[in-house]
This record gives C-alpha cells, structure tokens and sequence, in this order.
C-alpha cells in the first residue's frame, strides 16, 4: 500500500460500539447495534481516533490485543 492509498483508508470514518469500542457492528431492522455486547450506542469518527480511544481503554493497540487473545487460545494445550 502506498502513502496515498494509506492516507485515504485512514481518512475514511469507522463505527463502532461506543461501550465496548467493538467495530463489529451489524444492522436489523435499521437498528445499528454492537454484535459483542449488544448496545445500540454506536458512533462514528475517523479511525486514529478510535484507535487512541481503544488503547486509553485497553492499555494496547487493537491489533496487539486481538494476537494475544490468539496467541492465548491457541497456547491453552
């Protein structure tokens, strides 16, 4: 991916649950809820600042923690 093309996948806004901070966020009966923990609190800002919001919560960026949790289930032999 180049620099432009990283510039504009960033820019672009995500949502995500404003509880949980989950990006798993589906939609029924044009409800927009979080599929994690189920909250209809969802909100929408540009991805750096979900980003910060999720590593203020958690203590780590997302991607860390989602390999950890990996690493964890798939270490728990």
């Amino acid at each position: 991916m180049d620099s432009d093309e990283k510039k504009t996948y960033e820019s672009e806004p995500v949502y995500y649950c404003n509880s949980c901070l989950s990006l798993r966020i589906k939609c029924e009966c044009g409800v927009d809820y979080c599929d994690d923990c189920g909250s209809t609190d969802v909100i929408e800002s540009p991805l750096e600042t979900w980003k910060a919001r999720y590593r203020k919560k958690y203590g780590s960026d997302f991607i860390r923690n989602r390999q950890q949790m990996f690493d964890d289930s798939t270490n728990s032999d």
